[in-house]
Order: structure tokens, then C-alpha cells, then sequence
């Protein structure tokens, strides 16, 4: 596949992401112009009081993800979202 091939087949999943998600849509049209960091660092906001443990999402994060992508990627997703300072 040639390198125009892949910018349209980017450009038309990109394109069927911003139809099915709204918000998606809304973030790219509002705040397309910044960088992932800048994006997340503008939008992100770190909560020091929690509205619930930590451990009950990674919980089910887990159990959501083992029987789609196995125990493996499951582990490694909670892991990841616990290493995390955004969640």
C-alpha cells in the first residue's frame, strides 16, 4: 500500500471516529492545533481526593478486558492505568 493509500484509509477512519463520536468531533475542532501533551495537559485535571478507590477501577478494568483480550493485556491495561496520575 502506498503512503497516499494510508492517508486516506487515516482520514477516512479518522472521519467514521468523528461521525460515531461526538465528543471526539468536538475535541478535534475545538483544540486540534495542540499537541497530545498540550491537549492533555489543558484538559486533564488531578484529583487529590478521589470520588472512588483507585483499586475498584483497576478491578474493573481487569475484568472487563480479560475475557476480550485475554489476562495478559488485562494485567498490563490495569497496570499501566494504575501507574498513571490522571486516573
Amino acid at each position: 500500500m502506498d503512503s497516499q493509500h494510508e492517508i486516506n484509509l487515516l482520514e477516512y477512519a479518522f472521519a467514521q471516529v468523528c461521525e460515531q463520536l461526538p465528543p471526539v468531533r468536538r475535541a478535534y475542532e475545538n483544540d486540534g492545533h495542540l499537541t497530545l501533551p498540550a491537549f492533555l495537559q489543558q484538559t486533564l485535571r488531578v484529583s487529590t481526593d478521589p470520588l472512588q478507590p483507585r483499586a475498584d477501577l483497576l478491578d474493573v478494568v481487569y475484568r472487563y478486558a480479560a475475557p476480550l483480550l485475554g489476562e495478559t493485556i488485562a494485567a498490563t491495561a490495569a497496570q499501566e492505568l494504575q501507574n498513571s496520575p490522571a486516573v
